[in-house]
């Protein structure tokens, strides 16, 4: 029995770690869930990394991940007592490609399955007929911040959960 316990911990062991993307950076890595059927790219569109889930509705949803480099603490808090300033930005960003946005989805800070604070906030807009869903993520991660930003089409709802499953599980490297 203990034989097979042994070999099942470490087949367990196995699945795991095939089932994790390690995204490599000049500030360390960044250890998040190999979701199936999502392919991952690399520096694209100014992004060291992009990961992007099948078409659907005739678009594929996507989520960045950057290690900012950035030691210490931010004052995020901040950004849910006056998220006035990430409005005003937003609303100025959407004027400049002929978007409309539709509403904000409020701050909130959680913290994610292995502990490190994430601070969230979001902005849903219309642009060339199509609703869409873009979504921030500061993540304190051992004292350094990573930064992820999610996007897909409002209709995508689906996308969302795997989404938060990415930043749920998502760790980094010492």
């Amino acid at each position: 029995m203990k034989y097979l316990f042994i070999t099942l911990s470490y087949l367990l062991s196995l699945s795991v770690v095939a089932a994790t993307q390690t995204l490599t950076t000049k500030y360390g890595r960044i250890f998040v869930p190999d979701l199936k059927g999502w392919e991952l790219g690399k520096n694209m569109f100014g992004m060291p990394f992009l990961y992007f889930s099948p078409q659907e509705n005739g678009e594929r949803s996507n989520m960045s991940f950057t290690n900012t480099g950035v030691d210490g603490e931010l004052d995020l808090p901040s950004l849910g007592k006056n998220p006035e300033n990430y409005h005003k930005m937003k609303k100025d960003w959407a004027e400049t490609i002929d978007a409309k946005v539709l509403g904000f989805f409020p701050f909130k800070i959680w913290k994610n399955d292995q502990g490190h604070a994430v601070n969230e906030i979001g902005v849903e807009y219309s642009a060339n007929g199509k609703a869409y869903v873009e979504k921030s993520y500061y993540i304190d991660c051992r004292g350094r911040l990573l930064f992820s930003k999610s996007l897909r089409l409002k209709v995508n709802e689906k996308h969302q959960s795997e989404f938060e499953t990415l930043v749920k599980k998502m760790d980094c490297g010492v």
